[in-house]
């Protein structure tokens, strides 16, 4: 069925805009069940007549407004004139009629209109970048991981046209045996239109229940609070910005801060609207785990008891956005071994490629989640041992509250999980008891054309514009970035330089022999280790310096302990940032890593301090005989000519 309804989209693409038609697409579903469902059809031609026609014959008056709503987006006299489009359209549509009155065998006329071809067309509107609704692997993941919750109301925030918020409805009722109509569902959503379409989906559902226009950033309204069971919540992907904290706002009554990110104004206004003992699901990005402003709201949760579970999904799962997501479970009434305890899972290699530019969840993936949470719920290890799932201990861990990390209260699965299966076992030491870490010199370069120099001065956002100039040839000393850490090397051959006045050039900036450099920014942490005899060289704000604190530790042995794949699993868990990678002293000051016995240790660094000396000059040495060489025969090619 998604190969027909993709052919006719990309078939009305050529003459309406994307917007356009996703919700023709949507009227056309829609009037064609409600047309069959009123018998007011029969082979009828898809006119504005016939749409009129059928949503006359609608009784709701909400939802009658709703689809008159929607209809008013349709250039239908476009529709009418243009007889290539009108054509498709009409072939569209008799396609979708075929398939809500003839249905497969074994398939209800409900899943027909949910499951199959309203799946298609939200598919291809999130390829496309129309509309992007929530992945059916999470929605159904999420029905699995709540089959046990028996809520009386559901609120689904952000909720779009209410897909995902429909959808555990359904899955509620199906596993409690339940009618649609004995559970209140309530939407929140800006746009108008999404709410409109919403709307039409709760009536054609039968879901008792309404959807609201409404901006969750603007304070709520204190004299109406209304409390949900159940609140489901998809954060908008991309559209994270910080905003002013509005000091009448009850949500944020209490945090200190002049702005916070808007994705934890939503987490707030869940919890604010949840009920005691009731559930939340949200939905983000990793950043809400990490990030060092919004520290103090991740402590309030855990004081509160309010975080149950912290599930790390595979990337991808959204079209067109490669943004990892993270599931967070909130629950206002934790009982017995619950209490004080939150469950971390990690079931991000779980996914198979579900089309060119989106993975989804396989099987796999939705069984170890529901097994490590049924597990933390019940501890159910039988049911884990019969699903054969095995070695959840490397996907999952539980942690007492005040087991998190107390520098950052991080709530990232994969930190946890790995720290527990290798730190504990080996031993460990923070970074900070065997080196200085000291971030470079955060200053702005200026380009003075009059004077033909490039001149620096400090910068607080330290943010580095680059200049016309690409180098002050001047200049005594180098000034290293990104682009000069190459293949565990400092590359000095590619380094700006800059003059001794330079407020860069202070002692602590300057790199010495055994110094390790990591790069601040970027997705890709790239590493080197300082050589024998530098020259004068100082580390831009994009590079970390760490100095090794001897003989506590060996410079060496922690190069290639940050350089091995554990090592660079472990630097990547306390990155922050989502579009921008960041790597910040704070976070590298807690970082655990192995501790070994201090005279081998020595020992063994001083061997690996020496067989690297002898590579490198190797390298250089067959570097140098292939270029000479290379040119030469180059040479007698150019002398036969």
């Amino acid at each position: 069925m998604r190969n027909i309804i993709e052919y006719y989209w990309r078939a009305l693409q050529k003459k309406l805009p994307e917007e356009q038609t996703f919700y023709l697409f949507i009227i056309m579903i829609f009037t064609g069940f409600w047309g069959r469902r009123c018998k007011a059809v029969g082979a009828e031609k898809f006119t504005y007549q016939y749409f009129y026609r059928v949503v006359q014959d609608i009784r709701i008056y909400d939802t009658k407004e709703a689809a008159f709503r929607l209809g008013e987006k349709i250039d239908w006299i476009l529709l009418e004139t243009d007889e290539e489009l009108k054509e498709a359209v009409q072939a569209a549509f008799e396609e979708i009629g075929r398939w809500q009155s003839c249905p497969q065998p074994g398939t209800s006329r409900d899943r027909v209109w949910g499951d199959i071809l309203l799946d298609a067309v939200l598919e291809l509107a999130g390829t496309t970048g129309g509309y992007i609704a929530t992945p059916q692997s999470i929605r159904r993941l999420t029905g699995e991981l709540l089959g046990g919750v028996n809520p009386e109301s559901i609120a689904d925030f952000c909720c779009g046209i209410l897909v995902f918020g429909v959808d555990m409805c359904r899955d509620i009722c199906r596993k409690k045996k339940k009618e649609l109509s004995q559970i209140s569902l309530y939407g929140a959503e800006m746009d108008a239109i999404l709410c409109a379409v919403g709307t039409m989906m709760m009536e054609m559902y039968g879901i008792r229940g309404r959807i609201e226009q409404k901006d969750i950033l603007t304070p709520p309204d204190k004299s109406e609070m209304p409390l949900y069971d159940l609140i489901i919540l998809d954060m908008p992907r991309g559209t994270n910005q910080r905003v002013v904290c509005d000091i009448r706002d009850p949500r944020l009554a209490v945090f200190g801060r002049k702005t916070v990110y808007a994705d934890w104004i939503f987490i707030q206004d869940v919890l604010y609207h949840l009920k005691d003992g009731g559930y939340a699901v949200v939905l983000c990005t990793t950043g809400v785990l990490i990030r060092a402003n919004e520290k103090w709201f991740r402590e309030q949760v855990i004081r509160q008891d309010y975080l149950e579970a912290v599930i790390t999904l595979p990337p991808n799962l959204y079209p067109n956005t490669r943004t990892g997501t993270e599931l967070l479970i909130f629950h206002k009434g934790k009982t017995g071994g619950q209490k004080g305890k939150i469950l971390f899972v990690d079931i991000s290699r779980y996914y198979f490629r579900e089309r060119r530019n989106a993975y989804a969840i396989s099987d796999e993936g939705h069984i170890a989640a529901c097994a490590c949470y049924r597990r933390f719920l019940y501890g159910d290890e039988e049911g884990v041992r019969d699903r054969n799932i095995d070695n959840l201990g490397k996907i999952s861990v539980i942690l007492r509250c005040d087991a998190l990390d107390k520098q950052t209260c991080s709530w990232k699965p994969i930190q946890y999980i790995h720290q527990e299966q290798e730190m504990v076992k080996d031993g460990s030491i923070c970074l900070s008891d065997i080196a200085d870490i000291v971030r470079g010199a955060q200053i702005v370069k200026k380009d003075t054309r009059d004077t033909g120099e490039a001149v620096y001065f400090p910068d607080k956002k330290a943010s580095v514009r680059r200049s016309e100039k690409t180098q002050d040839s001047g200049g005594t000393a180098y000034f290293l970035n990104i682009k000069d850490i190459q293949e565990g090397t400092v590359r000095y051959d590619t380094a700006e330089r800059i003059s001794g006045c330079n407020p860069a050039c202070k002692d602590k900036y300057r790199i010495r022999e055994d110094d390790i450099l990591l790069t601040s920014k970027g997705t890709a942490i790239k590493m080197a280790i300082v050589g024998q005899d530098p020259p004068l060289a100082f580390i831009s704000g994009n590079i970390t310096l760490l100095r090794v604190k001897r003989p506590a530790y060996d410079p060496y042995v922690l190069f290639h302990y940050l350089d091995s794949e554990k090592g660079r699993i472990s630097l990547e868990q306390i990155q922050s940032g989502t579009t921008i990678r960041i790597l910040n002293n704070t976070n590298l000051m807690a970082l655990r890593v192995p501790m070994y016995e201090i005279e081998k240790m020595q020992k063994i660094g001083s061997q690996l301090k020496e067989k690297r000396e002898i590579f490198l000059k190797k390298q250089r040495s067959l570097i140098e005989n292939y270029d000479t060489e290379r040119k030469i025969l180059l040479d007698l090619l150019k002398e036969e000519r």
